[in-house]
């Protein structure tokens, strides 16, 4: 597996934990944020959705 795409696969033990937004209400939050991703894409077709994500409890870096 490539080293860019572990953390997304969710694989890695010590991968961030992704927040997913949508209109500023979080409606999903853990590892595997590709997969989930993918799920609220085509849930949510043409809506906006924000990631996040935290490193350790009370870190975000939000983008």
């Amino acid at each position: 597996m490539d080293k860019n795409n572990r953390n997304l696969s969710g694989d890695n033990q010590l991968s961030p934990t992704y927040i997913l937004k949508l209109d500023e209400e979080i409606i999903w939050e853990g590892k595997d944020l590709k997969t989930q991703l993918e799920k609220e894409i085509t849930k949510h077709p043409g809506r906006e959705l924000t990631v996040a994500w935290k490193k350790k409890e009370r870190e975000f870096l939000i983008v």
